[in-house]
């Protein structure tokens, strides 16, 4: 994965296989649907269709470099 492509927000919408987050009113993911929906014809398609996965079972733990890990 090239390094400006790992961001977790926005592998929530360009990989199928994540899950949109619990607040689409937050500021940061607006800002991000509206770039993502003006440079990628697909995510603009797959947004419209509003097909949404879920998962309510597991966990995941993310290390971050900056941060000892965070647990979603």
């Amino acid at each position: 994965m090239a390094p400006h492509e790992r961001n977790y927000i926005r592998m929530l919408f360009t990989d199928p296989r994540m899950k949109a987050v619990d607040n689409p009113k937050d500021p940061r993911l607006v800002s991000l649907v509206g770039e993502l929906s003006v440079h990628y014809p697909l995510f603009r398609q797959w947004r419209a269709s509003r097909h949404v996965a879920s998962q309510n079972f597991g966990s995941k733990t993310i290390h971050h470099p900056t941060s000892l890990a965070a647990v979603i």
